[in-house]
């Protein structure tokens, strides 16, 4: 199937003067290698071999943070939205890897679909167990630090308990959570 691909201004050469493209694969992966056969210019800016995304850029499926090989290999739906992102977008963006408590009477509010568009943070859900009761939610958030403490200050103020997750100290952080 074809999908809709969008890559920012900053490849633009790359890309032949197009803003969106449209590209032939079943998941992610198979997306972003014939986007890179396809358009040559990307290859060196999409992935450093056939399975492995650059650092220079990340990967955006339906505005979810798509970071892993696995999620790479997850398949999409039709009129999925892939969109690639220079990594280090307006030089302060960053991520920050937190433990979400939401109590009782606000487990079912969208909060992750608010946060993501009342800030300018991407929330990218990385573990999760949610009951009526309560919902415990390992969550990456990527934005500009000013932005990411606004996102976390609002949650607080729902009622949220939010817990630092420290990052360990490893090459490979790739399945941290």
């Amino acid at each position: 199937m074809k999908v809709k691909v969008s890559v920012p201004g900053i490849y633009v050469l790359s890309r032949g003067g197009k803003e969106e493209l449209f590209v032939d694969g079943e998941t992610a992966l198979e997306v972003l290698r014939n986007a890179a056969v396809e358009h040559e210019k990307l290859l060196g800016k999409l992935l450093t071999d056939a399975a492995s995304l650059s650092g220079q850029v990340s990967v955006f499926v339906n505005d979810v943070a798509v970071d892993t090989h696995e999620n790479l290999k997850a398949r999409l739906r039709e009129g999925d939205v892939i969109s690639i992102l220079p990594s280090d977008s307006g030089g302060n963006e960053m991520k920050r890897r937190i433990y979400l408590n939401i109590p009782k009477d606000i487990v079912g509010e969208p909060l992750l679909f608010q946060v993501g568009h009342e800030f300018k943070v991407v929330p990218n859900i990385r573990g999760a167990s949610i009951s009526d009761d309560i919902g415990l939610v390992a969550l990456e958030l990527t934005g500009e630090e000013q932005e990411l403490d606004r996102a976390i200050e609002w949650l607080t103020k729902k009622g949220v308990q939010i817990e630092q997750i420290a990052e360990p100290e490893v090459q490979n952080q790739e399945n941290v959570l």
